[in-house]
């Protein structure tokens, strides 16, 4: 019997520090537990995160949520230190170490998101569902350009399987969204989960180079100097384009691949 189980859910949260104290073993199941209890102690109102979260409506705007549904800044520091800590001593894998991190990947404070991914990451193995599922729906985080989301864009490449038909299709999904934040964050994520050189991501990447909105053809920019080989010619005559470009961020990133591609093309004579 597992009586882990059934004594912890009756400690405070005091009490499963000393316990998780006394014996190493102990640990993992203590930080699930006070986890839990962080959970259980927002509100009703606070708790259906992902309906909050994820719908289209707050894409557009800063998520400031009402005081009632903010979580105290001493338990948001303790519940990313405690995600940060759990994925170090899980084992690969664990279902309910991964069941107890999910939630918080959803929640309203930005620096537990980006620790619930970062940490739910190093747990997970390669091509987990639902780790997937809750780490690609971060590319619709509110704060566009934010830790989260920068969190999601490299933790895919760890958890997806490279260029998985599915995963794809859920991007090229997000490149069709009226929302600029939604198609920022997927050109900035496509290159994380295909081959270097792939013809159809590199196909998605140019449909959206000439974007009126200076920062979707800005790191679409970037998108194509991470996935073009030396024979995608329409990716690089894009790339060259952009130093004409009227914008000055466009030009920048245009020419930061340049300077790359000579740089190396030099120390390779």
């Amino acid at each position: 019997v597992d009586w882990g189980l059934y004594i912890l859910p009756y400690l405070d949260h005091g009490d499963m520090i000393t316990a998780a104290s006394l014996q190493h073993g102990l640990q993992a199941l203590c930080d699930q537990a006070r986890l839990g209890l962080f959970l259980s102690q927002l509100t009703i109102k606070a708790r259906p995160l992902k309906s909050r979260l994820t719908a289209d409506v707050h894409i557009a705007r800063r998520l400031c949520p009402p005081d009632h549904l903010r979580i105290p800044a001493r338990t948001a520091k303790a519940v990313s230190l405690l995600l940060t800590r759990l994925s170090k001593i899980s084992r690969i894998g664990d279902r309910a170490v991964i069941s107890s991190m999910l939630p918080w990947i959803e929640h309203s404070d930005l620096c537990i998101r980006t620790a619930a991914i970062r940490a739910v990451c190093e747990v997970a193995q390669r091509g987990d569902h639902r780790v997937t599922q809750a780490v690609l729906g971060r590319l619709r985080d509110p704060v566009a350009r934010g830790s989260a989301m920068e969190a999601a864009v490299e933790a895919l490449p760890q958890i997806v399987i490279c260029a998985d038909p599915a995963i794809l299709a859920h991007m090229s999904a997000l490149l069709k969204d009226l929302s600029t934040t939604v198609r920022y964050a997927a050109l900035w994520a496509l290159p994380s989960v295909v081959l270097k050189g792939d013809e159809n991501a590199i196909r998605m990447v140019l449909a959206h180079a000439d974007d009126k909105d200076h920062e979707i053809r800005e790191v679409a920019i970037r998108s194509l100097g991470k996935l073009a080989l030396s024979g995608n010619r329409d990716a690089i005559t894009r790339i060259i384009g952009g130093l004409r470009d009227k914008s000055v961020y466009v030009r920048r990133a245009a020419m930061e691949y340049v300077s790359a591609a000579t740089t190396h093309e030099s120390c390779v004579c």
